[in-house]
């Protein structure tokens, strides 16, 4: 048993059990509206894609992150059904 797999098992030992989790002051949320997917974990994949030279530029003009913007905006494209 590595380091990492004591650490676990020490904690998952001392955890408080789910159903003794108090989550009476914790409001429910009812709307998604404001929900953004980028500010979650995801999973990723690489992948190669080709683009038109100009909207490369363009795209690549915002530095830094651009990558990261595109994958939020496409997101939410798809989130409201438009692709």
């Amino acid at each position: 048993m590595t380091d990492l797999e004591k650490y676990i098992a020490e904690c998952e030992a001392n955890a408080i059990p789910d159903e003794e989790i108090d989550t009476s002051e914790i409001p429910p949320v009812l709307d998604f509206s404001t929900y953004e997917p980028r500010h979650c974990v995801q999973k990723t994949e690489k992948v190669s894609i080709l683009f038109n030279s100009d909207l490369l530029k363009h795209l690549k003009s915002y530095g830094y992150g651009w990558q990261n913007r595109l994958n939020s905006f496409l997101m939410q494209a798809y989130a409201n059904g438009q692709i």
